[in-house]
C-alpha cells in the first residue's frame, strides 16, 4: 500500500468513530454531515481493505484491524497536533526527548551532573546521551542532527551554519600530587619537576603547549596520556606536575585530593561555549535545553 494515498482527514474520522461508536455522533463532533462522514469511512475502508467498523445493534463495533491500528492512529494525530500544529505549546515536563551532546571525558564530569539534576527536576521524561566526537567531524554531526549540542572549547566550529554562546572563560593551572601544595611554583622548579602531558582531541591543551613554546619555557615531559582522568593515579605521591584547565583541576582536587597551584607565568585564557546548528535554532526542546545550560553554567568573567 502506498501511504501517500491515505488522506490525514480520513484518520481523523476513523479516530472519532472509534471514540463515539457511532457515525452520527462522530459527524456531530467533527462538524460534518452524516453522508460526508460515511463517505470518508468508505474511502478508508477501500484504502485499508477492511470494513473497520460493523453495526451491532445501535453501535458501530471495531473490527480486529481497527482495534489494532486505533492506538497508532491516535498517537500519530496527537503528535501532529502537539509537534506540528502547535509548536508553541512545548511543555518540558511531558515531552519525551533524548538530547545528544558532544563533550570531552572531563567535560562529562563537569557539565553532566548539574544538567542531569536540572532534567530530573524540570523535564523528567527527557534523557541525555553524551558522545565523544573528533573536532573534524563535529560540524557535520551538528548539521546532520546526529549531535544536538557541543559543549567545550571548539575554536574550529566557525562554519556559517554554526551558532555559539559563550558560557564562561577559563585558564590553566598546575596540578600536583599533594593537596597541601598551594604555592606558586618558581619557573626553575616548574621546569625541573617531571611533567605529565595530556594529549586530548580538544584544542585547549594545544593552546597552553604553544603558549609555553612562545615563552621559551621547556618542560621535562616524561609521560603522555590521552585522558585527564588518568592523572590522579600518576600524580599521587609523586613529583609529577600537570598543566590543565582550571575546571579540570577543581574537579580532580575534589575527587582525588590533588593540589592546585597557579602557573609561574601568565596563563592564556579560553572560552567555554555551547554550539549548535542553525537548522535547529528554533526547535522548542533544544531552545529550552540551551537556556538550561546557560542558567546552569553561564557566568560573566
Amino acid at each position: 500500500m502506498d501511504w501517500q494515498k491515505i488522506d490525514l482527514n480520513l484518520l481523523v474520522v476513523f479516530a472519532e468513530i472509534a471514540r463515539c461508536g457511532s457515525v452520527t455522533e462522530a459527524s456531530k463532533a467533527l462538524g460534518l454531515s452524516q453522508p460526508a462522514t460515511s463517505y470518508a469511512l468508505q474511502r478508508l475502508r477501500n484504502t485499508l481493505g477492511d470494513p473497520l467498523f460493523v453495526k451491532v445493534g445501535k453501535q458501530m463495533q471495531p473490527t480486529a484491524r481497527a482495534i489494532a491500528i486505533e492506538p497508532v492512529v491516535r498517537e500519530l494525530l496527537e503528535r501532529i497536533q502537539v509537534e506540528v500544529l502547535r509548536p508553541g505549546s512545548f511543555d518540558p515536563r511531558t515531552l519525551k526527548r533524548c538530547f545528544r551532546i558532544a563533550m570531552s571525558d572531563i567535560g562529562e564530569s563537569y557539565f553532566v551532573p548539574p544538567l542531569v539534576r536540572a532534567l530530573q527536576e524540570n523535564a523528567p521524561e527527557m534523557s541525555l546521551q553524551v558522545h565523544s566526537i573528533s573536532p573534524r567531524q563535529l560540524e557535520a554531526a551538528l548539521e546532520s542532527g546526529e549531535i544536538d549540542l557541543a559543549l567545550g572549547h571548539h575554536p574550529d566550529l566557525v562554519g556559517a551554519g554554526v551558532h555559539q554562546q559563550a558560557l564562561f572563560t577559563s585558564r590553566f593551572v598546575v596540578l600536583s600530587g599533594a593537596q597541601s601544595e598551594h604555592k606558586v611554583f618558581s619557573i626553575d622548579e616548574f621546569q625541573k619537576r617531571p611533567h605529565v602531558d595530556v594529549c586530548t582531541p580538544g584544542r585547549n591543551q594545544e593552546m597552553i603547549q604553544l603558549h609555553m613554546k612562545q615563552l621559551a619555557i621547556p618542560r621535562q615531559v616524561q609521560v603522555r596520556v590521552s585522558r585527564f582522568l588518568s592523572l590522579p593515579e600518576i600524580l599521587k605521591g609523586s613529583e609529577f606536575l600537570a598543566v590543565v584547565p582550571l575546571e579540570v583541576a577543581q574537579y580532580l582536587r575534589r575527587v582525588a585530593n590533588l593540589g592546585v597551584s597557579e602557573l609561574p607565568f601568565e596563563s592564556p585564557s579560553f572560552r567555554l561555549m555551547q554550539h549548535w546548528h542553525s537548522r535547529f535554532q528554533d526547535e522548542p526542546a533544544l531552545k529550552w535545553l540551551r537556556e538550561q545550560i546557560r542558567l546552569q553554567f553561564g557566568r560573566s568573567d
